[in-house]
């Protein structure tokens, strides 16, 4: 399992409206946190039989896309860490760490009003989207919001993010893949959503087995 942000997002203040309340969501860090699974270390492994013809052993992570991107907000991962730390690469049993590769600290967590001053100041909420799809303005004056709001984010994601999930990247390799297979922590933090689901090619895809059903049903004579 190797994980990386390559970009963060800034989600803004907003509030909408029910028939019974309004709803209210302060402004906060989205990140979109990479998994991929790297065929050759783990899933090629599980595929092979055993000497005496024993089936060889099934994880949940065999089912999941080899690669795909989730959002996380910073608790996720300061929970993602917390686990890290106490349980995966430690054992409480026995006190004493499961790996040698040095554990990384918790960067600190970005600027937040840093990243909403330069987001307003370049006038578009969808700053950074538009930055990543190179499709950025420009005012061409020696200030300029979008080039700020450009290395802010590099500085936050490569400096600190990239670093920090390099160092987790060598811990993931050292623990047992059992330990990970009994990590219900970890299986909900890098799997959810339709985006870990592997996609059905076919022409009907989901709606075959949906509408029409594996094979068609028929009376008896």
């Amino acid at each position: 399992l190797r994980l990386s942000v390559p970009r963060v997002d800034v989600r803004m203040y907003r509030r909408s409206r029910t028939s019974a309340d309004t709803l209210k969501q302060p402004p906060h860090f989205e990140y979109l946190l990479r998994c991929e699974w790297v065929r050759g270390e783990v899933r090629d492994e599980v595929s092979v039989e055993g000497e005496d013809n024993t089936p060889a052993p099934s994880y949940w992570w065999d089912s999941l896309p080899e690669s795909y991107v989730l959002k996380r907000r910073w608790v996720d991962i300061v929970r993602f860490h917390e686990l890290l730390t106490t349980e995966l690469a430690f054992d409480p049993a026995l006190n004493f760490p499961r790996v040698k590769a040095k554990i990384p600290d918790l960067p600190a967590k970005g600027d937040l009003d840093k990243f909403e001053l330069s987001v307003a100041a370049t006038g578009d909420t969808l700053a950074l989207a538009r930055i990543r799809k190179g499709q950025k303005g420009g005012t061409g004056a020696e200030y300029d919001p979008w080039e700020e709001l450009d290395l802010l984010h590099t500085m936050y994601v490569e400096n600190r993010l990239g670093p920090y999930f390099d160092d987790v990247n060598r811990v993931l390799a050292e623990i047992p893949k059992e330990i990970l297979q009994d990590s219900p922590e970890l299986r909900k933090f890098v799997t959810g959503g339709a985006s870990c689901r592997i996609k059905d090619r076919t022409p009907l895809g989901p709606v075959h087995d949906r509408f029409c059903g594996k094979v068609p049903f028929r009376f008896q004579p």
